[in-house]
């Protein structure tokens, strides 16, 4: 494998290993043994696992959130709360429920592993996405202050969370018609509609 081959070797395995396990429970030496490469290529590629972790999840975040602002750019001046909270959401969905992508597991595990340097990371990563956001919403419902903007943003976060670790088999059990909750796009679209009526609410 050539240099960028080995990079993404183990950035793959580690990906599968963090959601399996978690990044606790996940060692450097699996994290090798499964991608076919010795120790000291992770400490070349990344550093150490830590910073292996952050690479990961800031090359899904930061296409993410560009996706994100560029949609929050297209917007006109008289958006509507929904038209903001869909640029948030949509973006996420399209690229977080891509086969492939375990970062949304990942960040699951993390939160439950109180992982406190990767939500300093992440943190880091959003912070002028965040800022945008509140403005955004904050144009819509003035109203409301930024405490109460990020509160509602974080419940929006989880929900999302919810969906994207296909959490809704109670839902597809109840449901008379399971077609439609199978449906990525009618999901979606109520989690738009669940989220903006979170926030219009002032």
């Amino acid at each position: 494998m050539d240099n960028t081959e080995t990079k993404q070797k183990i950035l793959d395995t580690a990906q599968e290993l963090f959601a399996e396990h978690g990044y606790s429970n996940t060692s450097l030496r699996q994290i090798t043994s499964g991608a076919g490469v010795n120790l000291a290529a992770v400490s070349y590629y990344f550093g150490g696992k830590e910073q292996l972790l952050f690479e990961l999840v800031g090359n899904t975040l930061r296409p993410l959130n560009a996706e994100r602002l560029r949609r929050l750019d297209a917007l006109t001046s008289n958006h509507s709360t929904e038209d903001v909270v869909r640029c948030f959401l949509e973006p996420a969905i399209d690229i977080l429920s891509q086969d492939n992508c375990d970062i949304p597991c990942i960040l699951g595990q993390a939160h439950r592993e109180q992982n406190l340097a990767l939500q300093a990371f992440i943190a880091q990563e959003v912070r002028p996405v965040a800022a945008r956001f509140i403005d955004a919403i904050h144009d819509t419902l003035p109203r409301l202050g930024t405490a109460e903007i990020l509160a509602r943003g974080e419940f929006m976060i989880g929900a999302l969370l919810h969906v994207l670790h296909s959490q809704t088999a109670v839902a597809r059990a109840l449901a008379p018609d399971q077609q439609r909750l199978n449906d990525n796009t009618f999901i979606a679209e109520q989690l738009i509609k669940f989220c903006t009526a979170g926030f219009s609410n002032e």
